[in-house]
């Protein structure tokens, strides 16, 4: 009987109590961890800082979160411990901030934001440096995606990323084409003169001296009756050839007479002269 009462008078307790909360429930909502996400950061700088987006009315809740550069709740593999975001700045409720001092890698590093029970909320990895005090954020707020920023705008809404110059497309020259000059004439290899052979000089008969004549003297013989001949009968008279002379060839090629033996002939004159005294004497004696 005495258990029933306690049962019975616990329940009632229970139940007053849930009814005495309920009014809080209904009109205080607790605050959703979908409406905060990571909006800005600048990793290379002298003091870093991180620009969150919040969707409530309050930030103060997010003062019990925890920034890290790892996805590692319980082990900080990264190159720091995780930071309590306790020193939050909250001037702007929509856009609250958190300054910390050389947290995240230059070149690359995770961005990770984790509630008090260690869940992720929200995380970013970027993978090459932006440069030194520019800002990597999303783009529309709050939900957009990451890129480089055109400004920082640390407390506010994001700047759009800079508006890439246009590379102007090269225009190839306009090629006029040259008149094309008409081929150079070939030139018609002339035939090689050929050296004409030296004549040679046809050789000319030596001139030999020509044997001059002898000169006989001829010495009249004795006639006698028996060689007469009788007159009537033909006579012969054999007249020995007297040799003419030679004419030959001077080396100049022209003709040269050669100088009559003139004693020579005037003792042939004499003889035959002679012979015919004779000759006319006999005749004239024997009629």
């Amino acid at each position: 009987m005495f258990s029933n009462d306690f049962h019975k008078s616990s329940i009632v307790t229970l139940l007053q109590k849930f009814l005495a909360i309920l009014p809080f429930i209904y009109f205080f909502p607790t605050t959703s961890a979908s409406a905060i996400t990571i909006n800005e950061f600048v990793p290379d700088s002298d003091t870093e800082w991180v620009e969150f987006y919040n969707a409530s009315d309050s930030a103060d809740y997010i003062k019990s979160f925890f920034l890290d550069d790892d996805t590692s709740f319980t082990e900080d593999s990264g190159s720091t411990n995780k930071k309590n975001l306790s020193s939050l700045n909250t001037t702007n409720t929509t856009f609250p901030f958190i300054e910390v001092s050389t947290i995240f890698n230059n070149s690359g590093d995770f961005v990770v934001l984790f509630d008090d029970l260690g869940n992720i909320l929200d995380q970013y990895q970027y993978t090459s440096n932006p440069g030194d005090g520019i800002s990597i954020g999303r783009n529309p707020d709050g939900s957009g995606s990451f890129a480089v920023l055109s400004s920082t705008t640390k407390g506010g809404p994001n700047s759009p990323p800079p508006t890439p110059t246009p590379t102007p497309t090269p225009i190839p020259p306009t090629h006029t084409p040259n008149p094309t000059s008409p081929p150079a004439p070939t030139s018609t290899p002339k035939p090689t003169s050929t050296s004409k052979p030296a004549s040679t000089s046809t050789p000319r008969p030596t001139p030999s001296s020509s044997p001059r004549p002898t000169v006989k003297i001829l010495t009249p013989t004795p006639f006698s009756e028996s060689t007469l001949p009788v007159l009537g009968e033909a006579t012969e008279f054999f007249i020995t050839p007297t040799p003419i002379p030679t004419v030959s060839l001077s080396e100049n090629g022209n003709s040269s007479k050669t100088s009559p033996n003139w004693p020579a002939f005037i003792l042939i004159g004499l003889g035959v002269l002679g012979l015919g005294v004779s000759a006319f004497l006999f005749f004239k004696s024997h009629p």
